[in-house]
């Protein structure tokens, strides 16, 4: 009887872990996502987009493509570099307009990233909601073609396969704010967001295993190596918004809002543990089912999780005392 008691938890556990946690599009084998064209796509002089990335070190690819080889209407490129840990560039190009300054990014590890063009002013690219690099254009425009849409790699060419994992890809028709970045990557949009959104044309966050668009104009399908995963990286509150009030805290750090004394990214608020690192669940209580999601994250952790509440790289006893210190209903 022990034993199957025992066997019981753990399955609650396993099950409430797996609810919790989110669903991303994983690369890191190949494939990609394939969405036919619709005239949605094409946006005229502006255009926003973003995306949660990991990419694994040393890739070179197209995460984001509008476009069949030389020619086309967007895309958004990753040159990477080795050893692991060093340095990758994002570097998004618009098809009638040059080449922009590109955004440094780590490799291995969850970053948002967005990309706002206006044809008739300059880019600007963001990473974590702070603004990395701009650059002025000087009379372009962004070709309106009938190219397929595609995550991953370019329907044309099998050498612009990005490896790696994508979440949460949102596209524009318009100029997104950092306040607008910061205060959304956090949220995965529901189809009565979308159809709320001003200038949305397509936002993807694979929670159910499938390439569907929230608004539902244009929906995708897996194509070869191409699935989902969970992964709690991309968009982990607990990661990237430690006082959980919805906004990067990046970008609070970089506004002045939050203080960060010792520089180290962290807020100075969040440097203690607190029962909202503790509840990994996110229900606002610190019970079984936050337990099952540590435990399954168990171990060395790289890319980083949410379990790993102390930040050292590891997921182990000292996590957990931190866990059960905040047993019971959050504050």
């Amino acid at each position: 009887m022990k034993n199957l008691i025992h066997t019981a938890v753990v399955t609650l556990f396993a099950a409430s872990a797996a609810h919790a946690q989110n669903r991303v599009l994983d690369l890191q084998n190949g494939g990609r996502v394939n969405i036919p064209h619709h005239s949605s796509q094409n946006p005229g002089g502006t255009i926003t987009i973003e995306f949660w990335i990991m990419m694994t070190p040393g890739t070179t690819g197209w995460p984001v493509a509008k476009r069949s080889g030389s020619t086309g209407s967007y895309s958004v490129q990753v040159y990477g570099s080795s050893p692991a840990g060093s340095n990758g560039v994002v570097g998004p190009t618009y098809f009638g307009c040059s080449e922009g300054p590109a955004a440094v990014i780590p490799q291995g590890q969850w970053v948002h990233v967005a990309y706002v063009c206006q044809s008739s002013g300059g880019r600007w690219s963001y990473i974590n909601g702070v603004l990395s690099e701009t650059g002025t254009l000087g009379g372009c425009s962004i070709y309106s073609t009938s190219n397929p849409l595609a995550f991953g790699a370019a329907v044309c060419c099998s050498s612009t396969q990005f490896f790696g994992r994508l979440d949460n890809i949102r596209i524009w028709s318009t100029v997104r704010t950092a306040t607008e970045i910061a205060s959304n990557a956090l949220v995965e949009f529901s189809p009565v967001q979308a159809s709320s959104m001003p200038g949305l044309i397509g936002s993807w966050n694979f929670n159910d295993g499938s390439a569907k668009d929230a608004t539902s104009v244009n929906n995708g399908q897996f194509e070869g190596a191409a699935t989902t995963v969970i992964d709690t990286g991309a968009g982990s509150a607990g990661r990237f918004d430690c006082n959980g009030d919805g906004v990067l805290d990046a970008y609070q750090i970089a506004q002045g809002t939050l203080a960060d004394q010792d520089t180290n990214g962290i807020p100075d608020i969040c440097q203690q543990p607190t029962c909202v690192d503790a509840d990994l669940y996110r229900d606002f209580n610190v019970n079984g089912a936050d337990l099952g999601i540590m435990l399954s994250q168990w171990g060395p952790n790289t890319p980083l999780t949410e379990s790993d509440i102390n930040n050292d790289g590891v997921v182990n006893g000292a996590d957990l005392g931190i866990l059960l210190a905040f047993w019971g209903a959050c504050p």
